[in-house]
């Protein structure tokens, strides 16, 4: 019942009502041994009979308990005695419902109140507190910011870490929906356990109201705004509030995805982009008219709105090629470092000017970021705010970067602070991108069909480019503005594994250049540099006519590439500049002893991916480029004598080769224009078929004893990677095996198929661990500090490489459970040069792709190499 003005409970004093909810009354009471003003919360006597919402008042208290922070209100004290109270922080201010009800509030206002939600969400969040009713009701904006109230419904996650809140455990009643109907996340609706993602969709919804004074799904009943939320996207802030910057717009739809794997992943995150946006002022409150890339069915034509000062663009012509660079060095990357192995995206990026040099390092911690080095300074810096980045490019003026990181697309000022969201795209896919003079970005993903358009100031990504499937076109990329920051390079892939550099061009249908293995990117002394069989060339070019003219001039050999993506393992900048990853024949087949000394080499040297044991272990079957067409295919080579056979032949790329127990059977995965495929050949007739449907990247990685099961990689829609199982004769379905969030590769079945050994990222860096075959269920961990390639050498034995460079080796048994014994170094000292792949032979002996010294300093500069 109400408590009367006076009255006591314990040595709180009450003295006045300050309001009613759903579960109780509060007041303003005083604290007459501290002599403080608190808040009371107490629970309504016909609830505290419901063992449900004691359980929900206690769990307030527990949760309160746990975290502190200046954003989030204040547990000062409880009793869960008759009556049940909590003592809670005095907060003098305004719930930001009411302030809603006057309008909306100034964008300066969402974007510092959304920050201060953020900043406690993370620290809940990282507690393991899942809030479940954000709403404006439970924030109050108060003379010292804004405090998160009521987690009298939150949830706490087991087996909860910072980047990792998946699994909520309910303190309601099963099948319950708990939240308000406006606020409450798709998956909740739909009876699934909530999580940290639903929170940022309630987040999101919050944003919304707060800058537009609407509601982002409004309804007249619980059923209504059940129905929106799961079926209809509101309009952008903007259209609402022109005012409001486009980045805006795209942080919440980021926020407001309906499926929690496509959302923003943490409220830190989001809380970095408020922080990072400003309102447009001026000219800028409204967007001026976008030069949209219209596609009509086919890439045949473009139409593009544009201004005839645009098109005044002129061009000078070409000034000779350099007959030897001004200066070329090696850069030495900063201690601990090493440059990160990717070839689905731009991971080194020289500015326009020619005067910085930007690339994505990794730690020893297995953390990726962007460090950029002036040319004329020795040492790099790290650029903060760029964690977990893996492609990234300029902006025309050498001022900016834009970068792919954690499912978005970003830029930020490279003199400045903080990073501002784009636009969301699929996490764990590769990307390339170019920054054009008008104002918008084109990317595109690796393995993308489309090239999409969007402002710099953020937005929603517009088709550009797409294939034509008819023509017998599988994939469109490497987009390359040309310097009136509206005419644009690009790549097609075709069926037949050729890559055509098409021209697009204002009002102009596109039309091919040629043809060319890799990326291609234009300097301003009138040339188009690209990759061709491990050398750099330059050629010619004139970007109004659109034709190349002379004999292509090299400017390095050996440069790192990779013809199945279109990767070229080089930069340049519009001044002449040039950077390159060396590496083009920088590997051997190496024998290992039992000390880890290099004893000798099987074959000959070459840029080889991977090695597998051959037919009837007396050869091995190793996937190496051919130097003269730059193709990666596939060579047998004989143990005894060390000769070599070429198993496969171009024009396609054909990798990752396995023999099946009795060599009737090859699997291997090939690309044709698409993404690698798996492929399976008949030895004794040589028909090869498709084993598994779709253009999706997959990859062999394992046979069964029996020879009936083939264990492969395939990359999933939202761009991670799992593991799955597929029967060995064709025209049978695959079965996911190891498929989660997270990215499961490196599968390898243990010598009796009792366990798989693989490669796992769910603690926010690779690890290994083993699991029962085929069940895959339950797994146990056998790294500590982060591993790569599992590869068993014995019955029982498995080896891998540690981040630390050491080799370990543990014991693994499957019958009759999971067991393994303590980990142990194979090898006294760790590698000097990390394998690329190894593998065990019969009796022991190790056979490893060991790189030459030249990958542990692979990057180069050439100043004015093309003038």
């Amino acid at each position: 019942m109400p408590l009367t003005i006076g009255s006591r409970l314990g040595r709180y004093e009450i003295l006045s009502a300050i309001g009613e909810g759903g579960m109780g009354q509060v007041y303003r009471a005083r604290d007459t041994r501290l002599g403080r003003t608190v808040a009371i919360k107490i629970l309504n006597t016909s609830l505290a009979m419901d063992p449900s919402f004691g359980k929900r008042f206690e769990n307030e208290a527990r949760t309160l308990s746990r975290i502190a922070h200046p954003n989030i209100c204040v547990l000062h004290d409880v009793d869960l005695g008759d009556p049940s109270y909590l003592v809670l922080e005095y907060l003098e201010g305004e719930a930001l419902d009411q302030r809603i009800e006057r309008g909306p509030l100034l964008f300066e206002d969402v974007r510092r109140i959304g920050a201060e939600i953020c900043r406690a969400l993370d620290t809940a969040h990282k507690a393991g507190i899942v809030h479940r009713d954000l709403k404006p009701a439970n924030v109050m904006l108060t003379r010292t910011g804004a405090k998160l109230l009521d987690f009298g419904i939150a949830v706490e996650q087991r087996g909860h870490t910072a980047a990792n809140l998946t699994t909520a455990v309910a303190l309601t009643l099963p099948g319950s929906v708990i939240g308000t109907p406006a606020y409450i996340a798709p998956e909740q609706l739909q009876g699934i356990a909530a999580d940290a993602r639903s929170d940022i969709f309630a987040l999101g919804a919050v944003l919304y109201e707060a800058a537009t004074g609407r509601r982002a799904f409004p309804g007249d009943t619980p059923a209504a705004i059940g129905a929106a939320i799961l079926s209809s996207d509101p309009p952008a802030p903007s259209t609402r509030r022109p005012e409001l910057p486009a980045g805006f717009d795209a942080l919440v739809a980021g926020c407001l995805a309906r499926n929690p794997d496509e959302r923003w992943q943490s409220a830190h995150d989001v809380g970095r982009q408020l922080d990072a946006l400003t309102p447009r002022t001026g000219t800028q409150a409204r967007a001026a008219p976008g030069r949209s890339w219209v596609l009509a069915g086919t890439i045949a034509a473009v139409a593009v709105a544009a201004s005839s000062a645009a098109a005044a663009w002129t061009w000078r012509a070409p000034a000779p090629l350099a007959g030897a660079p001004t200066v070329a060095f090696k850069i030495v990357l900063p201690s601990g470092t090493t440059m990160t192995d990717t070839v689905e995206g731009n991971a080194i990026a020289l500015s326009p000017d020619g005067l910085q040099l930007a690339w994505v390092g990794e730690d020893a911690n297995t953390t990726t970021r962007i460090w950029i080095r002036s040319l004329a300074q020795l040492e790099a810096r790290p650029v903060p705010g760029t964690e977990g980045a893996t492609s990234l490019f300029w902006s025309p003026d050498s001022h900016s970067i834009a970068f792919f990181a954690k499912g978005s697309l970003q830029r930020l000022d490279v003199q400045g602070s903080g990073a501002l969201v784009i636009c969301p795209v699929t996490r764990g896919q590769g990307y390339t991108g170019t920054w054009g003079a008008d104002g918008r970005i084109l990317f595109a993903p690796i393995q993308g069909q489309t090239i999409y358009s969007v402002s710099t100031g953020g937005g929603i990504p517009q088709p550009a480019f797409a294939i034509n499937a008819a023509a017998g076109e599988r994939r469109v990329g490497w987009p390359w503005f040309l310097p009136d920051g509206r005419s644009v390079l690009y790549l097609v892939f075709d069926t037949a594994d050729t890559r055509r550099l098409m021209l697009a061009r204002p009002n102009q249908p596109p039309q091919r250049v040629t043809d060319i293995p890799t990326e291609a990117q234009f300097v301003d002394a009138g040339y188009l540099v690209f990759g061709r069989s491990g050398s750099l060339l330059a050629r010619r070019f004139d970007p109004v006519s659109g034709q190349m003219s002379g004999d292509p001039v090299q400017l390095a050999s050996g440069v790192e590439m990779f013809p199945p993506t279109g990767w070229g393992g080089f930069t340049a900048s519009r001044s002449g500049s040039i950077a390159f990853l060396s590496g083009a024949a920088d590997a051997h087949l190496a024998w290992i002893d039992p000390d880890g000394r290099v004893t000798g080499y099987l074959g000959v040297p070459g840029n080889y991916l991977d090695v597998a044991l051959g037919s009837g272990n007396d050869s091995v079957l190793a996937t190496r480029m051919d130097n003269g067409t730059g193709v990666y295919d596939i060579w047998s080579v004989d143990i005894a004598r060390g000769t070599e056979t070429r198993v496969t032949s171009g024009p396609s790329t054909n990798i990752t080769a396995l023999m099946s127990p009795l060599g009737t059977s090859m699997f291997f995965a090939r690309t044709a224009g698409g993404a690698p495929e798996l492929m399976r050949r008949d030895i004794p007739t040589g028909a090869e078929t498709q084993l598994v449907p779709g253009n999706r990247f997959q990859e062999p990685l394992a046979i069964t004893r029996d020879g009936a099961t083939l264990v492969f990689l395939q990359r999933g829609e939202r761009g991670d990677w799992d593991i799955f199982t597929v029967p060995t004769q064709p025209g049978r379905p695959s079965s996911p095996l190891l498929a989660t969030t997270f990215n499961e590769v490196d599968g390898r079945l243990s010598p009796d198929d009792g366990a798989i050994a693989f490669t796992s990222d769910e603690t926010g860096h690779n690890e290994i661990y083993v699991a029962p075959f085929p069940r895959a269920s339950p797994k146990l961990r056998l790294s500590a500090g982060g591993g790569r390639l599992p590869r068993w050498t014995g019955a029982h034995t498995l080896m891998f490489l540690a981040d630390d460079g050491h080799v370990m080796r543990v014991e693994v048994t499957s019958d009759p459970s999971l067991h393994a014994s303590t980990l142990a170094t194979a090898f006294a000292q760790p590698l000097k040069l990390p394998w690329r792949d190894f593998l065990a032979l019969p009796g022991g002996r190790l056979l490893a792709i060991v790189p030459d010294a030249v990958a542990q300093n692979p990057l180069t500069v050439v100043t004015t190499a093309v003038r």
